[in-house]
């Protein structure tokens, strides 16, 4: 990979590098303002091709102009606004809204322990409305190919937004058109392994094992893609929930035969059930834990507004 930007750093004469905001094992993503927009910042992707041979460096760039060219074309709030593509080099720009939030896996790394189930199940009816939008698109429905809690912005007044399409292609039927495929362990259906070959039900796949992720904390690839049921790990959850993650991660795609809209109804069925039944009663630690960190930001607060002042 070329060297990291440096801050301050000038792109296409259009766009100053701030900070680096993420990275992987081929690309970056940094922070960078619009040197033609008062207050304007985007996200910008850096992909190289250098250390590739020239073959694979043609597809992987024929690659990037298709996700260039297919995300500009989207218009939904759950999908980062594309602003440019370009060239420069060895290396390819994808310059995107820049999204003030967390990924749901670094808001799990920090919490220390699975989300509540009723949050889960709120932020798979929200990747549902997402998903219901791309999987309509004509004249193909469109596959994410890679859907992951990495992959899941929650911005800071609590929407989520899906942030990386690298392996997002228009299906035809149940072949993917084109670019690089490859495996996510513990989220990639069985098929994404086995012939490369996706459809809108490997989404559903990704969706249940993201929601069954965020609920028990437990690495899906060690289970073969036989997923044990939700409550051998979450006793508290409703029967209804853990039939519906146990149809989204059938190894079998044809038992996943579910569409995004579909899903999203029975998801709200399900929340309705877990907010019917009763919550077990906190311990007095808990409750007191709870206050005295409500009391810590407080404090905080006041001495943060003094400073300032």
């Amino acid at each position: 990979m070329i060297d990291e930007l440096p801050q301050g750093a000038i792109l296409n004469d259009k766009f100053r590098i701030l900070s680096l905001i993420g990275k992987g094992a081929t690309s970056r993503v940094y922070l960078a303002r619009d040197l033609g927009g008062v207050g304007q910042y985007w996200a910008v992707k850096e992909i190289t091709t250098h250390h590739l041979s020239p073959e694979d460096a043609r597809a992987m760039a024929a690659s990037f102009l298709r996700e260039g060219a297919f995300l500009a074309e989207l218009n939904h709030d759950g999908l980062p606004k594309v602003h440019d593509y370009f060239e420069l080099g060895p290396a390819y720009y994808l310059v995107m809204e820049w999204i003030a939030g967390q990924t749901l896996l670094t808001a799990f790394e920090e919490r220390g322990s699975p989300f509540p189930v009723t949050d889960v199940i709120t932020w798979g009816m929200d990747l549902c409305r997402i998903l219901g939008y791309l999987h309509a698109l004509e004249p193909h429905p469109v596959v994410v190919g890679d859907l992951k809690p990495g992959n899941i912005m929650r911005t800071y007044d609590g929407r989520l937004k899906i942030v990386d399409f690298g392996v997002a292609r228009y299906a035809k039927g149940v072949r993917m058109e084109g670019g690089y495929t490859f495996v996510t362990p513990g989220f990639s259906p069985p098929e994404q392994y086995e012939s490369h070959s996706l459809d809108t039900r490997s989404d559903i796949y990704a969706l249940g094992a993201t929601m069954y992720y965020l609920m028990t904390g437990q690495d899906l690839e060690r289970f073969k893609f036989q997923v044990p049921p939700l409550r051998r790990f979450v006793p508290t959850a409703s029967p209804q929930i853990e039939e519906l993650l146990q149809k989204c991660l059938h190894p079998d795609r044809t038992a996943r035969n579910i569409e995004a809209g579909a899903l999203r109804r029975r998801l709200q069925g399900t929340l309705d059930a877990e907010n019917a039944r009763p919550q077990p009663a906190r311990e007095a630690k808990d409750i007191l834990s709870s206050l005295y960190e409500g009391k810590r930001r407080n404090v905080q607060g006041i001495r943060e507004s003094l400073t300032e002042n």
